[in-house]
């Protein structure tokens, strides 16, 4: 009778701690959603964050779309009469991951030419995740709409692969990566925990750092990955200079807090410039214009769990390219 008596206790015992854990896990994810509630998009595009950011913004059907599949108004195959068509292709720092599309550079472009003259259309085909790969696609779509200008937005990881190999990889809370992917999507304390853990892997080296990754492939310019990324930028000028259609870019640098004192990518910068120079592209690059930030480069996110460009950052970004390529677009 004792035996049963005990193991009725241990029963009921683990059944409390069990009940409190589901307890404690439950309402710790309703506290978390709730500290976190502004949080709009995370680093990635499959968090719960991102997810509920994008239901809020383009519904189950992404009805804010355009027939073309990007976050733009519709338009006509050709252009207005006595227009003048301005294609930006880019990744989602065009996109506008986590801000809404007013905030945007282009919106912001669009809005500054508005009251001139001509009649100026800035189309923004911006794709979350794309690279030079992705780009040459992108502008032999772009073509057929027999754009007037071309404006290139380029960030480091554009030099990458679509399957990057090599890149650092970090390991997850999650026992297995469908459990991860699950609780990814589905959780905002499981994000929070697994960001930390993350971060500690960094902390402790047992990751390498995505800077060094990047150094060890590009650094040296005559690499074979840095080839192939050239060879791919070469086919995108190619392709606009075979249809006469202009083309300029704008830089985007890594929003981190070395920015100011000691960013990583400097170089990765000075080659597109000289590229850029070397084929007399116009371009603009923003590294200075955000180091003056310096420490305080949070200013420029879009909030602690994602490093793209907020409406601010844009905001800079629009005022930079339009002392450029304003003149050009206007006295053309």
């Amino acid at each position: 009778m004792r035996i049963i008596t005990k193991i009725v206790v241990y029963l009921i015992r683990i059944i409390l701690l069990v009940t409190t854990l589901i307890v404690m896990v439950v309402a710790g994810e309703y506290a978390t959603r709730y500290i976190l509630r502004d949080i709009t998009t995370t680093g990635d595009n499959g968090s719960y964050f991102a997810k509920q950011w994008r239901l809020k913004q383009f519904g189950r059907n992404n009805t804010k779309y355009n027939s073309w599949g990007r976050r733009e108004h519709e338009f006509d195959r050709i252009a207005p009469e006595n227009s003048y068509r301005i294609v930006v292709i880019g990744d989602s720092i065009t996109y506008g991951q986590g801000i809404p599309e007013e905030e945007r550079f282009t919106n912001r472009l669009a809005s500054d030419l508005a009251g001139s003259e001509t009649q100026f259309q800035i189309l923004n085909f911006g794709k979350s995740g794309a690279n030079f790969s992705h780009h040459i696609r992108e502008i032999k779509k772009v073509l057929k709409l027999n754009p007037d200008y071309i404006l290139l937005q380029w960030y480091v990881n554009d030099l990458e692969e679509q399957r990057a190999k090599g890149r650092p990889s970090y390991h997850n809370l999650a026992p297995t990566r469908k459990l991860h992917l699950r609780w990814h999507a589905s959780s905002a304390l499981y994000y929070v925990l697994n960001s930390g853990w993350y971060t500690l892997q960094s902390y402790l080296g047992m990751v390498d750092t995505y800077e060094k990754y990047m150094n060890e492939r590009f650094i040296d310019p005559n690499s074979e990955s840095s080839k192939r990324a050239l060879r791919e930028l070469k086919k995108i000028l190619l392709l606009s200079n075979t249809r006469d259609v202009p083309i300029g870019m704008v830089l985007f640098p890594r929003l981190r807090p070395y920015l100011a004192n000691n960013y990583p990518f400097d170089y990765l910068h000075e080659w597109m410039i000289s590229i850029c120079k070397k084929n007399k592209i116009p371009y603009v690059d923003l590294r200075e214009d955000f180091k003056l930030f310096g420490s305080d480069i949070g200013r420029l996110q879009v909030n602690q769990y994602d490093a793209h460009p907020n409406g601010l950052a844009n905001e800079i970004a629009a005022k930079r390219i339009m002392e450029v390529f304003g003149p050009i677009w206007q006295g053309r």
